[in-house]
Formats: C-alpha cells, structure tokens, sequence
C-alpha cells in the first residue's frame, strides 16, 4: 500500500497539481482503476467515491423529469435513444466507469446536440 500512495504522491508532484485540484485528480486515477477493474457494463462513480452499476432507468426517469419539469415532455424513442449515444460515449474509449459529474455533462451534451437545450438546462438544476 505504501507504494501506491507514494506512486501518487510522485504523481501529483510531477504534474503540479494543486492542493486544491488534488481531489479531482484523485477521482481521475480511482476512475482509471476502476475501468481496469469493472469490465462488465458501465459503473458509475458517485461523488462519495461508492460504485453502482448504471442504471438506465433511473436515466430515463431523470430525463423524463426534466422535460416535463420545463414544459417539453420528450417521448419515450428520444429519451432511450439519447441514453444510447450516453452509453456509447462513455465505453467509446474504452471506459467502463463514469463519474456522476461526467455523467451529468454527457447527457446535457447530447440533450443540446439533439436540440434539447432546454431539457438540458432543466436536467442541469435537478
């Protein structure tokens, strides 16, 4: 163990991060672990570092939400198929962990992609 801290330790002071960035970068190398490790569907990391499988529903229900909650209710083929380009972004390099935040950008991403920018808006304060 004492290795791996110094290995980050050596890290973090050869690329110069900043104490106050160490926790982000941090959550970068557990996400590069993690995709080494969890090869089997997309794992979410959530922000206290816990993992949980992807849950599509959960997705679709949030997206569902936030088009109602502004008033531009999408239906059910639109939603599932901004869930798949989701899904195809995260394992495109080969990922298969994604943090929440990272998450969250990519479904606002390809909400404002599909012409959905108020979705995205929406998805973004909920």
């Amino acid at each position: 163990m004492k290795d791996i801290v110094k290995n980050i330790l050596d890290y973090l002071r050869e690329e110069n991060i900043k104490p106050a960035d160490t926790p982000k970068e941090i959550r970068k190398i557990l996400n590069e672990v993690y995709s080494q490790i969890y090869t089997d569907g997309i794992f979410v990391i959530k922000k206290d570092l816990r993992v949980e499988n992807f849950q599509e529903d959960k997705m679709f229900y949030s997206i569902a939400n936030a088009s109602d909650a502004c008033g531009m209710p999408l239906t059910e083929s639109d939603i599932r198929n901004i869930i798949s380009n989701v899904k195809h972004l995260v394992r495109e390099d080969g990922n298969y962990s994604v943090s929440t935040g990272e998450l969250r950008d990519i479904v606002i991403d390809q909400l404002s992609k599909s012409n959905y920018e108020k979705v995205g808006d929406c998805y973004r304060r909920n």
